[in-house]
């Protein structure tokens, strides 16, 4: 990432005075990962408004089942993110990219704690677990006998 550095409209680097309101003004914001393949870099760029672009190879985002990832972020090869990435952002069409913003405006509420009525975390995790039940497999019990007869009475 380093050899972004320079670059015109990129900010890579350590500590930056102002750094939420630098997220806040910006169109794309890195998340890269951490020391294990998950980011909190992912929801700080959502709630700030800009989009995300993912660069963590073995993350696998939240709720796919409720939040279209696709309209509003980037899933990049962390092996490609420097100039090629740059290549490719710059060559975006902007009214893609203000429907992505749009986009993430708009499923930033099921990341925000705060949010309230339909998109919320809280209904993203009662949903998702929801669909894991309805995945379970039935219980067939402790015991049974053969094509599920019942056993007799045992002592």
């Amino acid at each position: 990432l380093e050899e972004l550095e320079g670059l015109p409209g990129v900010s890579v680097g350590g500590f930056i005075e102002g750094y939420h309101e630098l997220l806040g003004q910006s169109m794309f914001c890195l998340a890269p990962r951490g020391i294990t393949p998950w980011t909190i870099h992912l929801y700080v760029a959502m709630l700030a408004g800009c989009i995300p672009i993912i660069l963590s190879d073995d993350y696998e985002v939240p709720f796919q089942g409720i939040v279209d990832w696709p309209s509003f972020s980037l899933k990049w090869p962390m092996r490609s993110a420097g100039r090629e990435l740059y290549a490719y952002l710059v060559s975006l069409d902007p009214a893609l990219m203000a429907e992505m913003k749009r986009r993430v405006d708009e499923n930033a509420c099921w990341f925000n704690y705060y949010s309230s009525g339909a998109c919320s975390p809280y209904r993203a995790v009662l949903r998702s677990l929801e669909e894991r039940l309805k995945q379970r497999p039935t219980y067939v019990g402790q015991w049974w006998g053969p094509g599920g007869l019942p056993l007799p009475e045992l002592t």
